[in-house]
């Protein structure tokens, strides 16, 4: 996504909280290959995946470790 491509990731740890579906990319289900397949072709559509490439790496963004970091201080400063 940093890259500003969209991304296809499985249900599975933090990627649920990462990967927007169908916003920054697809989410499927994990031992699912039929719907990873799905997913790698919907990807191929110009339009969609544009769309999700565009949207990628300002989301990304916020995950950087100067934008983490910045929040975090921000937020100890408020509590202090």
């Amino acid at each position: 996504m940093s890259s500003g491509r969209p991304v296809i990731g499985s249900r599975v740890g933090g990627l649920v909280d990462v990967v927007q579906a169908g916003g920054t990319g697809l989410l499927v289900e994990p031992n699912e290959p039929e719907v990873l397949a799905d997913a790698v072709l919907a990807l191929c559509d110009d339009e969609t995946r544009a769309r999700m490439a565009a949207a990628a790496r300002p989301f990304a963004e916020l995950y950087d470790w100067a934008s983490i970091a910045a929040r975090v201080e921000s937020l100890y400063r408020e509590i202090a």
